[in-house]
């Protein structure tokens, strides 16, 4: 832009193409816009924008008197609010995909939409609200590329007479696609290799050096934290809560939970020296629910329903966290100063030995709840089809060089190994916790081993436990990554005699002349169903869509890893006796 135009600095280089592509993502028009009339408009606020749900509504509503059609970016409260008629959109949509579809663009100005429309010759009305995009937006008005307008101030007919203007304006149309026919031709990206050298190289280093997971937590901090945590404690916990003001407490956020949000919320030191405490806690952690990633909890209308009965449960028989109040939207718990699980742990007589003792008294527990043991092998269909219709698998297998995928087919092994589980043997079907990772094992400092996030226990296979923690062995909570080596059975042997022992004194003698029980079949259920884990969480990364979740997750990674370790851990599609001759998990002795 010749008005903005100054020399580069020294060092610097220019280039007018440096574009992500994603061309394993799939998107087609929704079929509730193909056949409507109107021009097809995209918008997005990005996910801070979006995070203001009563401006959106505001927007989504003079939209709706609209003639066109719009693809809508909902952001991370996408269910708080509902679209018109002539609207279709998602928590977040394929931008790249998308914008080519379109004819006109709704953006903040972010730097990757102001250059991706450019990319595609499409005109914009920009709402700047943060930042850069004030003069994103102030130079796309300036040049004539598009309409500059105010996100929470614009009228219904400024808003509405921009999108006619922009529509109908010929002119900046033609020009527009003579720059993206420009920026689509520029080749200078191709110089990139031999310009960066050994440069990228360190970017790589430090970014993993510098990277911590750790700090991480799902979705947006509400603006009234504080006050939300001291209302609850207030109402749950009473006693000095009732006296006290945002000043006197401390909220942090307690970091990696994938689910839900988790606060730490406890008086602070002033206030612990000058104020009297009764018996109610000083400190307490509090979820916030989020979306779950998926419903095994057979309740399709209230999710949450059997979080609530499981936690009261869980917490009177000392084999989840201690509730101290449970609310419509999250728990109040007991704050536990612990570590996760670790690589060392496995190498502990003691503290496997009373993981197996709880593993034990979870699946013996009554839950009222809906029996569900095929959950897993429905979601892996659901998957696999959400990964078919997402991406072209095909593509994505080349791009990410998946080896395990072009050599095998994946939907064979799925249909296989669900036969395995539930026709060709008879596994034990219990109260089952189904996400038994080192991350969801509490080493406490004084209550022991404490299991937490029971968010998708249901009544199912009892192996599925045994197979997520194994999923896990030699591997601290945090190292996805880590290559995994099944443990021979002299390794898992303490385990198994520990639950075993366990399951007798809880369930009587009679437990141990179920055949199920027996030391082999035991090793055998841990063994496929450490499998039946690895299939789940590969089927799921398959799916997986960045651009649909929050997650900090790199697909490409992902991917490799779990389905390199997947053929590792036995994908063999021609064994004539899989389950017997799976490397590394399934004993070759093993009678199938």
């Amino acid at each position: 832009m010749e008005s903005y135009a100054r020399p580069l600095p020294k060092n610097c280089i220019r280039f007018d193409n440096f574009m992500r592509k994603d061309i394993h993502l799939k998107f087609e028009i929704p079929v509730p816009l193909r056949d409507r009339p109107g021009k097809l408009i995209y918008f997005s606020l990005g996910s801070m924008g979006a995070a203001d749900v009563d401006n959106m509504k505001r927007l989504v509503n003079i939209l709706s008197k609209s003639k066109h059609r719009f693809i809508v970016s909902k952001g991370p409260l996408y269910d708080e609010y509902s679209l018109a008629d002539n609207m279709w959109g998602e928590g977040s949509v394929p931008q790249i995909q998308v914008l080519p579809l379109v004819d006109l663009v709704l953006t903040h100005g972010g730097n990757n939409t102001v250059t991706e429309s450019f990319y595609f010759g499409k005109p914009m009305i920009v709402m700047p609200l943060f930042g850069d995009q004030y003069d994103n937006a102030q130079r796309v008005e300036d040049k004539g590329f598009g309409i500059r307008l105010d996100a929470y101030k614009c009228s219904e007919e400024e808003l509405l007479n921009a999108i006619e203007n922009l529509l109908n304006d010929t002119e900046n149309y033609e020009k527009l696609q003579q720059i993206s026919q420009r920026i689509q031709s520029d080749n200078s990206i191709a110089k990139l290799p031999e310009i960066i050298g050994d440069f990228a190289l360190i970017i790589i280093i430090s970014f993993v050096v510098t990277y911590d997971s750790n700090v991480w937590q799902r979705g947006i901090t509400p603006a009234d934290i504080n006050e939300k945590c001291l209302r609850l404690c207030a109402d749950y916990l009473g006693g000095v809560w009732l006296k006290l003001t945002t000043d006197d407490i401390d909220i942090k956020i307690i970091s990696g939970g994938f689910t839900n949000q988790l606060y730490y919320c406890g008086l602070n030191e002033d206030t612990r020296r000058s104020v009297g405490v009764g018996d109610e806690p000083q400190e307490v952690t509090i979820k916030l629910y989020q979306n779950k990633y998926f419903n095994n909890s057979g309740d399709e209308e209230n999710e949450r329903l059997s979080d609530t009965i499981i936690a009261q449960i869980t917490s009177d028989r000392h084999l989840g966290p201690k509730i101290y109040g449970l609310f419509q939207s999250g728990q109040i718990m007991k704050y536990y100063r612990q570590k996760k699980w670790s690589y060392d742990d496995k190498d502990n007589v003691e503290l496997v030995d009373k993981l197996a003792k709880i593993l034990a008294a979870i699946h013996c527990l009554e839950v009222p709840i809906k029996r569900n043991p095929k959950w897993i092998f429905r979601y892996c269909d659901h998957f696999y089809n959400l990964a078919k219709d997402r991406f072209d698998l095909n593509s994505m297998f080349n791009e990410y060089n998946l080896e395990t995928l072009k050599a095998h087919v994946i939907y064979r092994e799925m249909q296989w190994i669900e036969r395995l589980v539930t026709e060709e043997s008879d596994f034990d079907i219990t109260f089952a916790h189904n996400d038994m990772s080192a991350s969801n094992i509490m080493v406490t400092e004084t209550d022991g081993i404490v299991v937490c996030d029971y968010e998708y226990s249901c009544i199912g296979y009892r192996g599925y436990d045994f197979g997520t923690f194994f999923l896990w062995w030699g591997r601290n909570a945090d190292e996805l990554r880590k290559p995994h080596v099944f443990p021979d059975d002299p390794s898992i042997r303490p385990l198994v005699d520990a639950y075993i022992r366990e399951s007798i004194k809880l369930n009587g003698i009679q437990w141990s002349t179920d055949p199920r029980n027996s030391v082999q079949s035991l090793l055998r259920e841990i063994k496929v169903f450490t499998l039946v884990s690895y299939l789940f969480y590969a089927l799921y990364y398959l799916s997986f869509n960045e651009w649909k979740s929050n997650l900090p997750f790199d697909k490409k990674i992902s991917m490799k890893n779990e389905f390199s370790e997947l053929e590792n851990t036995g994908l063999k599609t021609d064994n004539k006796c899989r389950d017997v001759n799976y490397l590394h998990v399934l004993d070759p002795q093993m009678n199938c």
